[in-house]
């Protein structure tokens, strides 16, 4: 439970870095669970093979070493610049999504004074032709 308290408790730079250093600790897991499976189907001969197998799982036993040693730490290497990059890159989203609403915001308005200068323009008398009276 205290785990999840840090976690809950960290900022949103701070979970991407953990995110970041988790992501890399699983590809590397994935890396040697393919080469494992090179290896087991290749030709070499059966002694080769156990001496690779031997030595890629050692490099799986360093990685999962790697995942349980991992601390959380509030105060993570999130330097001031990452920070700024990340901010930057919000300020721009949200920048470009304003721009977006502002030109919604114009298209609704051009349709509003549409429906606005039609309702507004005088009526024309309509005449419903009686199809049994002679024409005029």
């Amino acid at each position: 439970m205290r785990k999840w308290g840090t976690i809950l408790s960290l900022t949103q730079m701070q979970a991407k870095s953990l995110a970041y250093r988790l992501d890399k600790a699983i590809s590397i897991y994935r890396e040697v669970i393919k080469e494992l499976n090179e290896i087991s189907v290749s030709d070499q001969e059966k002694e080769e093979r156990q001496n690779l197998a031997k030595a890629t799982n050692d490099k799986k036993e360093l990685a999962i070493q790697e995942i349980k040693n991992f601390k959380l730490d509030k105060d993570s290497d999130v330097n001031e610049h990452d920070e700024v990059s990340f901010l930057r890159s919000e300020f721009s989203k949200l920048s470009i999504e304003i721009e977006r609403k502002n030109n919604r915001i114009l298209e609704l308005e051009t349709k509003l004074m549409e429906i606005i200068e039609v309702g507004s323009q005088p009526k024309k008398g309509v005449h419903f032709s009686n199809p049994s009276a002679p024409p005029p």
